[in-house]
């Protein structure tokens, strides 16, 4: 409870663990938490990352593939 009244009063993590002389794993930890907390609070969240639906994704045949390595083997033989 010390490291978030801290952390309310404006006081940086380094600061933190420099006087009360906690680990900097916890310190900022709890920081971390405590920002994200914050900033759902006030609203300004970032939605998390989308990941590509695997369902969607186009696979490559067999063929395709045997024929884009025909195309690469001829061009490393003309050159």
């Amino acid at each position: 409870t010390a490291i978030i009244v801290a952390l309310r009063c404006g006081r940086a993590p380094k600061e933190i663990i420099n006087f009360f002389k906690f680990p900097k794993a916890t310190v900022y930890s709890i920081a971390k938490s405590f920002k994200e907390l914050e900033d759902i609070e006030e609203g300004f969240l970032t939605p998390e990352r989308k990941t590509p639906d695997r369902s969607q994704v186009r696979k490559r045949s067999a063929d395709f593939i045997d024929r884009l390595q025909t195309m690469i083997n001829d061009v490393t033989i003309q050159v």
